[in-house]
């Protein structure tokens, strides 16, 4: 198995997500969750969009609505060979690691009318499951 390495982002990655963001904040997308499953379903039916720059902004839109949820902050993770722009925080005794760009990459076409609302709500679950696991481990210590 091939290990992740942490590291800064570098200035292009920086430029991509800034330069997104301020997108997705001029087309409101930063408002709520529901506009990102809105939008999504607006380009599933638009084939006159450039995909790969709406899904840049739809992904920086999900990191940015993640990171002020949870306080995890972006990164990169590279394997030596390939590089991520991630969402990276602890909770608990756990590291949590978010891929905003890619998931929504692999799911902006899915048909549910709340794709980006339910992945939200499984994040957020899963850091509060790695809390409550670690709480219940430290009072068993005590």
């Amino acid at each position: 198995m091939t290990s992740l390495h942490v590291r800064q982002l570098s200035e292009s990655e920086i430029e991509r997500i800034t330069s997104s963001s301020q997108h997705a904040e001029d087309r409101g997308l930063l408002e709520n969750l529901e506009m990102l499953d809105k939008t999504a379903a607006q380009l599933r039916t638009d084939p006159s969009a450039d995909i790969t720059a709406e899904l840049d902004i739809l992904g920086a839109a999900l990191g940015l609505h993640l990171s002020q949820l949870t306080g995890m902050q972006w990164a990169a993770v590279t394997d030596g060979v390939e590089s991520a722009i991630v969402l990276i925080g602890t909770a608990g005794e756990s590291t949590i690691v978010v891929y905003p760009f890619d998931v929504v990459q692999r799911r902006w076409n899915d048909e549910n009318d709340e794709i980006f609302r339910a992945y939200v709500a499984e994040v957020l679950a899963s850091i509060q499951q790695s809390q409550k696991t670690a709480n219940e481990n430290q009072t068993a210590v005590e």
